[in-house]
């Protein structure tokens, strides 16, 4: 039955330009093991629509998990960027093929395959009893024991490729020029490859390059190095990941958590402090202050002048956005539409969003030209560039200072999402 369902919040999203990549939760009924619900929708596609898009799922195995993970992607696909083995573009929610790896009969993972970086491609039943393959890339043999879902716990999208992090295991389609799929050379892939990277519990894209945190806390970086961007202390290119020696390192500090923006970068450190490299035109999007950090910094620098814990850093086009544990926002960069949420610019570091005050704020997300907070009850306010649309107020207009997000439009009713990452100049 339909209302026995229980449906949990959309757990993440993120936008480029040219393309989507949301992680959407399938809930088993607790009356009918067989019916299930998926909680995505596209700009076309409103709340009460949602069945409409569900497709096959229902043929998922409960054997698997009392819940399963999947990966819906739709937009522009000519560089491979939706992993849907095609150059198509997608005007609705296209599931990802569904990413198995081998267990054991004991149901614990089987170390050798996940540590080599392979992954199962298994033949599954779709709702008609055709037979079709699913999986990833593969460089061996898929082998023995029982496949069971992985668990999708974070998407990101850069301009032209895509990642999900699976129970510490990450993958990449798209487009590989530059290296920035990591995965060893500059060849497109048009779905889902396993990078070698192992225990990976974040993952950020920029534009032209990609980032990962792992459970060590230690940081990592690939692809397009032209502008500093990977903080290698170089200008190169890199084709694999390649570790990050940030100035962390020396203070005993690990990286929680990592953002990318179109050529700039940021880290997050368990001490509350954050790190930007990567390019600064004079505008101040790494937070580094004066006429010195024009140019930017091919290696990590702690930004100054953050008053309190920082737990997140979101990084724009030319604009950065930081949380701290107080729930304030603070804000540097560009600001020529309205990004940093104030009138002023932020050329000499980083400065709070008066406009915030009085409400917690639990995340925070940049796109190209704007910007957006959700605070801790769940209301989501945008500001910036406006002019196609992207803030969702109804108005081709951009904000200056954050404004409250309205349900409006078709939607019977909110939900509200976990995190969400804005990645696009337009969306």
């Amino acid at each position: 039955m339909l209302r026995a369902l229980r449906l949990l919040p959309l757990a993440e999203a993120h936008l480029s330009s040219l393309h989507r990549c949301q992680l959407s939760y399938i809930i088993y009924a607790p009356a009918s093991a067989t019916c299930l619900l998926s909680a995505c929708s596209s700009a076309n596609t409103t709340t009460s629509q949602i069945a409409d898009i569900i497709g096959a799922s229902a043929a998922v195995s409960r054997r698997a998990f009392g819940s399963q993970a999947e990966v819906w992607t739709w937009g522009k696909g000519e560089e491979g960027q939706l992993g849907h083995a095609t150059e198509n573009l997608e005007k609705q929610p296209k599931r990802v093929d569904v990413l198995l790896y081998t267990t054991s009969s004991s149901g614990a993972e089987d170390s050798s395959k996940a540590s080599s970086g392979s992954a199962n491609v298994t033949p599954s039943s779709s709702t008609s009893g055709a037979s079709q393959t699913r999986g990833v890339d593969s460089g061996s043999e898929p082998g023995g024991g029982n496949e069971r879902q992985a668990f999708a716990g974070q998407v990101s999208c850069g301009l032209f490729h895509s990642a999900a992090l699976l129970e510490g295991l990450l993958f990449t389609w798209g487009k590989g020029q530059g290296g920035r799929l990591g995965i060893g050379d500059d060849q497109p892939r048009y779905q889902p490859a396993r990078v070698p990277l192992d225990d990976v519990s974040a993952v950020a894209l920029g534009g032209l390059h990609s980032l990962a945190v792992t459970g060590d806390g230690r940081a990592w970086s690939w692809g397009f190095g032209m502008f500093g961007a990977l903080g290698h202390g170089d200008y190169t290119n890199a084709y694999e990941p390649t570790l990050i020696r940030g100035p962390w390192e020396n203070k005993g500090d690990r990286v929680v958590t990592i953002s990318g923006g179109g050529a700039h970068s940021a880290a997050v450190t368990a001490a509350g402090a954050v790190y930007t490299w990567g390019r600064d035109e004079g505008e101040g999007r790494l937070g580094l202050g004066g006429a010195g950090a024009a140019g930017g910094s091919p290696t990590p620098l702690q930004v100054h002048g953050i008053e309190g814990h920082v737990v997140a850093a979101a990084c724009g086009g030319f604009h950065t956005l930081c949380l701290t544990d107080d729930g304030r926002v603070w804000s540097f960069g560009a600001n020529a539409n309205g990004e940093l949420g104030r009138e002023s610019s932020s050329k000499g570091g980083p400065q709070p969003i008066r406009a915030l005050e009085g409400r917690r704020i639990r995340h925070v997300a940049c796109g190209g030209y704007h910007s957006a907070a959700v605070t801790e009850d769940g209301v989501m306010l945008t500001w910036g560039h406006g002019g196609h649309a992207q803030l969702g107020h109804g108005e081709l207009r951009s904000e200056r200072t954050p404004r409250e997000l309205q349900r409006t439009g078709g939607y019977s009713r909110g939900e509200r999402t976990e995190t969400g990452s804005l990645g696009g100049r337009s969306h």
